[in-house]
């Protein structure tokens, strides 16, 4: 049973919630689970990511659900608007990451995620509305809620002729990214089985939801 779709302000009070639902998104995500091989490492990631989250899209992101409460969501920020720059707070994560379980895994790939983090930059930099995060709940899959949540963003998008760039690490994510009017336009490999794959959406003048 979902609810209306509604807008919804997310605050740092939120994070243990919205952490428990979006680690069962995370685990179907290929370099969450390689960097977070153990419940507790994944729990730990998850709660750093929506942390990270919170962060880089403060006084810019939108939020929407079709949940109570995070069953679903989509976050998305206006990439126009200047970032907020939080120098304690992005210390204060990055030693979290360093006691997290996490830390051994991520070490071996620091030089490729710090390109692959200049290349999310610049992608991020090309479009105006950069979709930061997308899940639907395993019970609740299969009711078009993707749909849904798409629907307001891919809608002022159109009207506003706005682009809009999403990055996946997952690559069955690329095919429903492109169902919706996305197109691949960069990719990086991590390491030998995982990759991240970047996309554009330009406006159109008619989408059929």
């Amino acid at each position: 049973m979902t609810d209306r779709l509604r807008q919804i302000a997310i605050t740092a009070n939120d994070i243990q919630t919205m952490a428990k639902h979006i680690r069962f998104a995370f685990s179907f995500d290929p370099f969450i689970c390689h960097i977070a091989p153990t419940p507790k490492a994944l729990g730990q990631a998850c709660r750093l990511l929506v942390h990270q989250l919170l962060l880089d899209t403060q006084d810019r992101r939108t939020s929407y659900t079709c949940a109570k409460e995070f069953q679903n969501l989509i976050v998305w920020s206006d990439t126009r608007m200047y970032p907020v720059n939080s120098p304690l707070r992005q210390l204060f994560l990055h030693l979290r990451w360093g006691y997290s379980g996490c830390f051994t895994r991520i070490m071996p790939l620091r030089q490729t995620l710090k390109q692959l983090k200049r290349e999310i930059v610049a992608l991020q930099q090309e479009v105006d509305i950069y979709l930061n995060l997308l899940y639907v709940a395993p019970s609740q899959q299969g009711q078009g809620l993707a749909r849904q949540l798409l629907a307001p963003l891919l809608a002022r998008c159109d009207h506003e002729k706005l682009r809009c760039g999403v990055d996946t690490n997952n690559p069955d994510n690329i095919e429903i990214y492109q169902h919706f009017g996305f197109e691949l336009v960069g990719q990086t490999h991590i390491n030998e089985q995982l990759a991240n794959y970047r996309l554009i959406r330009q406006p159109q003048l008619c989408f059929a939801l």
